[in-house]
C-alpha cells in the first residue's frame, strides 16, 4: 500500500464513488482502498505490515455487519492499529457520543459538499 493510502469503509457504492471522485479532484496521489463492511476492513488492516497500513481510515457509521464504532473498538484493542486516525462520515444528523474518532462529518447531499469534504480529508491526511 502507498504511504498516501486511505481505507474507506462504506457499503453504499454510490457514496464510495462520490468520495473517490471528489478526493481524486483534490489529491491525485491518494490511493483509496475499499471495504464494504467491518469484516472486510479488519481483514485488510490485519493482513498488512505496520509500514504498509493506510494513513487514514474513513468509516461509515451504519454498516451491514455492525457500526463503525465496532471497527474502531477492534482497532483500539490492537497495539499497532490503535494509532491509525479514524474519521467517520455518516448520514446521521449528529455524531454519536464516545466515537473515538478524530473527526465526524455528515454525508453531503451535493457535489460541492463532497468536494468540500474531500478538501477537509486531504488536509487531515496532510497533518498525519
Amino acid at each position: 500500500m502507498s504511504q498516501q493510502s486511505i481505507l474507506v469503509v462504506e457499503d453504499n457504492l454510490n457514496d464510495h464513488r462520490l468520495l473517490r471522485e471528489a478526493l481524486a479532484e483534490v489529491a491525485e496521489d491518494i490511493a483509496l482502498l475499499h471495504a464494504a463492511n467491518i469484516g472486510a476492513a479488519w481483514a485488510l488492516l490485519s493482513d498488512v505490515p505496520e509500514h504498509a497500513l493506510p494513513r487514514l481510515v474513513i468509516t461509515d457509521h451504519h454498516l451491514p455487519d455492525g457500526c463503525g464504532q465496532d471497527l474502531i473498538a477492534q482497532m483500539q484493542a490492537c497495539p499497532i492499529r490503535c494509532r491509525l486516525p479514524v474519521v467517520m462520515v455518516s448520514g446521521d444528523a449528529a455524531a454519536p457520543p464516545g466515537l473515538g474518532v478524530i473527526a465526524w462529518f455528515g454525508k453531503p447531499d451535493t457535489w460541492a459538499g463532497w468536494c468540500a469534504l474531500a478538501q477537509e480529508l486531504s488536509r487531515e491526511l496532510a497533518r498525519r
